[in-house]
């Protein structure tokens, strides 16, 4: 299938996602990685693009060292809170507890156009604009894409940020076989 990478829909069972990923406790870039290699290894998603590997300053209090961050398009055929309920999984499966230091974090920011609202899950993520964390592996990979409802790209909404928190790209090298099997939707 060629697939020009946007954020719009391309048919009605495929959407395209934008994930991130973080991790500040064990072998954190292990540990986004392969996250990001079970959900590629899913036959329910698709690995399209992964961002370089990102050292970022924590935000909040609470964390013992920096974070590792990175951001991840994928297709897939799962509906919001399928997909959510995969990432929680996973988040749990590398041993994250609810609060304080994480092996694992991953937040849905976007879903294709779509706009939700419930009580489990937003999307657009509503903190991510504010996140230089997420923007900045997201220019790297999806600059171009836009975001429900104001339509505004990822490079305009990153040119408007006011984040002063700092951001260290480690690695551009990552060890994901693309998934070449086709998607069961």
């Amino acid at each position: 299938m060629l697939l020009l990478l946007s954020n719009v829909k391309q048919n009605s069972k495929v959407n395209i996602v934008t994930l991130s990923f973080g991790s500040n406790q064990g072998e954190r870039e292990w540990n986004i990685l392969g996250a990001a290699n079970v959900i590629n290894d899913s036959k329910y998603c698709k690995l399209e693009k992964l961002s370089s590997l990102y050292e970022t300053e924590p935000v909040g209090g609470g964390f013992s060292r920096t974070f590792i961050n990175a951001a991840a398009v994928f297709l897939t055929c799962l509906k919001p809170l399928e997909l959510l309920s995969l990432c929680k999984k996973l988040e749990k499966d590398f041993g994250r507890k609810r609060s304080g230091d994480r092996p694992l974090d991953i937040d849905i920011i976007l879903y294709g156009g779509v706009v939700l609202k419930k009580d489990e899950l937003t999307i657009p993520h509503p903190r991510f604009r504010e996140r230089s964390f997420v923007i900045v592996p997201m220019l790297e990979i999806c600059r171009d894409f836009t975001v429900a409802p104001d339509n505004m790209r990822i490079v305009d909404i990153a040119a408007n940020m006011s984040s002063s928190r700092w951001v260290r790209k480690i690695s551009s090298r990552y060890l994901i076989e693309k998934n070449s099997t086709l998607l069961v939707c």
